[in-house]
């Protein structure tokens, strides 16, 4: 592949890096497009390649949502979670014990 071909791979394939990222490396790849360099591409490529497998390891950890029935706060779950979607602000009271820090 060459260089030109890998630049612009590597520009579509920034979609899919961190967004912590994205900014950073598209800088990288826009001053190589003026001073093209074959290590640096390397270097970027080797960069956003592993932002996309740090993306990937985040994504596939995130938790799966669960209301367990025997906190009294998962009854409402759906009213709460509509609530939050309305509301700036939103005090949520119960017992102690029911869930609230939980289900949040």
């Amino acid at each position: 592949m060459t260089q030109e071909a890998t630049s612009q791979f590597l520009q579509k394939s920034l979609n899919q890096c961190m967004r912590c990222d994205y900014f950073r490396l598209s800088k990288k790849l826009h001053q190589l497009q003026r001073k093209p360099d074959k290590e640096k591409l390397d270097r970027i490529k080797s960069e956003i390649e592993s932002s996309i497998l740090k993306r990937e390891k985040r994504q596939e950890s995130i938790p799966e949502l669960n209301y367990p029935e025997q906190l009294p706060v998962s009854e409402k779950h759906g009213e709460i979670a509509e609530i939050i979607q309305k509301n700036q602000v939103v005090l949520l009271c119960g017992e102690t014990g029911s869930g609230k820090t939980t289900q949040l």
